[in-house]
């Protein structure tokens, strides 16, 4: 049982890929957020960048993005969610790759549009393909109007819920008095990326194949930033309808019964270059680390049994420069809380198993 640091684990599995980016390693494009964006580009045709440009918010998110969707590959045996993701919407194997692609790369890609800062947005107004519209006419839509009953394994929250929750962001943004991220990036992600897949679905003719697994990638995204309240007092700032599986004594818990949104929980609270790396080339680097400096620090197992993260070397660097590993830790523990994923944590050594 050997642990391989995460970079080499992540070259591995670029080694497996077939594509026109020409870089192989990644040492080639992880520093660099447009070399990450052009290697995104090369695996997803979806992948876009509103107005031509890289949103403020967004400097770190394109290897963010990338380093999400190795990891997912490298758990790729684990508990069988990475082998049953295109089961949830009826779907071969084979497919398993292009929803993880898809879900991986796009989970943020509401940092690169600048309606995240538009409060007041409508979205069925705003977008022509609108992703919780149950009353389209459209024939091409047909599938959507049929998700939430027929693919109930894409959902672990419904319509109404999700849309409570944008409700209940808003608010939570205004009140914070949050000038770069106004709703939840989540869900816009998911409702940007149903609108670009769609588009380019229509343009290409019906497939609809890739009509199902665009609607499954996009309600996870829209899906994977909501939150638990942390406390009672907390409750009262949650919608009604959101509190029992919200409030912060709720059994509820992301499942394998939705391994596609469990699967990018796990991912996503893990990794932590977008924590502790370096944002850009002005930071000096005194809470900061070189991208690669990171995944060479930290060590990983993972087979169909468990996954287990050794970040006793990358803890002594962090002691180093006087950086408070607490947050981050508890972040991972914490992953019991909201999901059936059980942590234990011995000598920072974490160790993650499916209950």
């Amino acid at each position: 049982m050997e642990r391989k640091s995460l970079y080499s684990l992540m070259n591995e599995q670029i080694i497996k890929l077939d594509t026109k980016s020409g870089y192989e390693t990644i040492d080639e494009f992880i520093t660099d957020d447009g070399k990450s964006m052009q290697f995104i580009k090369s695996l997803s045709n979806v992948f876009e960048v509103n107005n031509g440009g890289v949103y403020e918010i967004a400097k770190i998110r394109a290897r963010h993005s990338v380093i999400t969707f190795l990891m997912g590959m490298i758990f790729s045996e684990f508990g069988g969610l990475y082998g049953s993701i295109a089961s949830v919407v009826n779907l071969e194997e084979a497919n398993n790759f292009r929803l993880w692609l898809l879900t991986s790369l796009n989970h943020d890609i509401a940092y690169f549009s600048d309606r995240l800062k538009n409060g007041k947005i409508d979205y069925k107004k705003t977008f022509k393909y609108y992703l919780f519209d149950e009353n389209s006419e459209d024939d091409f839509l047909k599938y959507v109007r049929l998700f939430p009953k027929q693919y109930m394994s894409t959902l672990a929250y419904s319509y109404k819920e999700i849309l409570l929750y944008d409700k209940y962001a808003r608010k939570y943004h205004k009140e914070k008095g949050d000038t770069k991220e106004q709703v939840d990036h989540g869900i816009l992600g998911g409702v940007i990326t149903f609108y670009n897949s769609i588009r380019k679905i229509k343009k290409s003719g019906c497939n609809e194949n890739e009509i199902l697994i665009a609607e499954a990638s996009s309600l996870t995204i829209a899906q994977h930033n909501i939150f638990k309240s942390s406390s009672k007092e907390c409750d009262r700032k949650y919608p009604e309808g959101l509190l029992k599986k919200l409030g912060h004594d709720s059994s509820f818990r992301i499942n394998r019964k939705t391994p596609l949104l469990l699967l990018l929980s796990l991912v996503d609270t893990i990794e932590c270059v977008k924590k502790f790396g370096k944002k850009d080339q002005e930071d000096n680097g005194n809470k900061s680390f070189e991208a690669l400096t990171v995944l060479k620090s930290i060590f990983v197992f993972s087979d169909k049994e468990k996954i287990e993260i050794d970040l006793s070397e990358f803890a002594k660097k962090m002691k180093k420069k006087g950086i408070d590993k607490e947050e981050y830790w508890k972040s991972i523990s914490t992953l019991s809380n909201w999901t059936e994923l059980k942590v234990t944590e011995k000598d920072d050594v974490f160790t993650i198993v499916l209950e």
